[in-house]
C-alpha cells in the first residue's frame, strides 16, 4: 500500500478540522473524559490517545513473540487476537454455548504465553475474538461467542499471571452480549470491556455513528469503539464529527477509527477529535488495514501534543 504524504495528511487533517468547525464542533478537542480506564501503565481518556498493537500470530508462540516486539517498540497495549489463532481459525462454525467453551479452553495457552511476556512489564492486554462478521478469523452464533467470553474472563479471574495483565476484552455489540460481559469482568476479574462496532465496507451516517457509542455505555462498556471504512474524504469527517459529538457528552473513553490509507489521519491525529486509542504496527502485519508503525504513530502524537489548543 502506499502511505499518503506528511503534506497529503496535513492537508486532510485541514480538511477534516474545517469540516467539524463548520458543524459547529471545537476543534482540536481531547480525548480526555470524565471516567478515564486506567490499563496497567496506560490511561484511555487522558490527555493523549496510547497506542495499541495486535498481534497477528497463528500460534501462541508466534503472538508472544509478537507482543514482545510490541514491547520493544514503545507500544502502550498489546492487543491478543485469539481470532486469528490457529485453534479458532480451523474451527469452522461454532455454535451453542459448550461449543463456546471448549473453543475458549484451547486458545488459553496464547493467554498465559503472552502474559508471561508482558507480566514483567507494565503494558496491559487486551484480549479480542474478532469474528467473521466483522472481519476477524472465527465464525461463532451468538451463544458460542457469549460462552467464550465468559469462559475467558472467568479464567481470567483464576490465573494469577492473567489476573496481573489482562486489562481489557473486547465485546461486538451486535451480539448482544455487552451487559453480561461487563457485569462478569467487573466482579470476577476486574477486566473492561470495550464495546466494538466494524463496518469494513462502508461508513454509516453521523447519527449512526454516535447512537452506537451512546448505547455500547448505555450497555455497560467502559469503552466505546467504532471503526469504519472511508471510500472519501466526507466520511472520514463524518466519523470525526460523529466523534467530536459523543466525546462532548460520553463519560467514558470512546475510539473512532477510519480503516484504509484514506483514514490515515484518524490514526494520526484522532485525539483532536476526542479519540483515546489508535492502533500501530510493530514489525508485523497490520491485523487493520491502514495501521501505521509505531514511530511514526508517536511522532505525530508528540508533535499535536505540543500544539497549541
Amino acid at each position: 500500500m502506499n502511505r499518503a504524504a506528511p503534506d497529503d495528511l496535513a492537508a486532510q487533517l485541514e480538511r477534516m478540522t474545517a469540516s467539524a468547525r463548520a458543524a459547529g464542533l471545537a476543534v482540536p478537542g481531547s480525548p480526555g473524559c470524565p471516567r478515564p480506564s486506567t490499563w496497567r501503565g496506560a490511561q484511555l481518556g487522558g490527555r493523549r490517545p496510547v497506542i495499541a498493537v495486535a498481534t497477528t500470530g497463528r500460534t501462541p508462540a508466534q503472538a508472544a513473540s509478537q507482543a514482545a516486539a510490541a514491547r520493544d517498540h514503545g507500544a502502550d497495549v498489546v492487543e491478543l487476537r485469539l481470532d486469528l489463532l490457529q485453534p479458532a481459525t480451523g474451527a469452522g462454525l461454532v455454535e451453542g454455548a459448550s461449543a463456546g467453551q471448549s473453543l475458549a479452553e484451547r486458545l488459553w495457552p496464547a493467554v498465559g504465553q503472552v502474559g508471561a511476556e508482558l507480566v514483567a512489564t507494565d503494558l496491559p492486554l487486551l484480549l479480542t475474538v474478532r469474528t467473521s462478521a466483522e472481519g476477524g478469523g472465527v465464525q461463532v452464533d451468538d451463544a458460542a461467542y457469549r460462552a467464550l467470553l465468559a469462559a475467558l474472563v472467568e479464567a481470567c479471574g483464576r490465573d494469577e499471571t492473567a489476573r496481573q495483565v489482562v486489562a481489557a476484552v473486547d465485546v461486538e455489540l451486535a451480539r448482544g452480549c455487552v451487559g453480561d460481559i461487563a457485569d462478569l469482568g467487573g466482579t470476577t476479574a476486574g477486566i473492561d470491556v470495550v464495546a466494538s462496532a466494524h463496518f469494513f465496507t462502508s461508513t454509516p451516517a453521523e447519527d449512526e455513528i454516535v447512537g452506537l457509542l451512546e448505547r455500547m455505555e448505555v450497555e455497560g462498556a467502559q469503552v466505546a469503539k467504532v471503526a469504519v471504512m472511508p471510500v472519501s474524504d466526507d466520511d472520514v469527517a463524518r466519523l470525526l464529527r460523529a466523534a467530536l459529538r459523543a466525546r462532548s457528552h460520553l463519560q467514558g473513553p470512546l475510539v473512532a477509527i477510519a480503516m484504509g490509507e484514506r483514514g490515515a489521519v484518524t490514526r494520526l491525529a484522532g485525539g483532536l477529535f476526542g479519540s483515546s486509542l489508535t492502533f500501530a504496527t510493530a514489525g508485523a502485519a497490520a491485523s487493520a488495514p491502514g495501521q501505521l508503525p509505531v514511530a511514526q504513530v508517536r511522532r505525530a502524537l508528540e508533535r499535536l501534543g505540543r500544539s497549541p489548543a
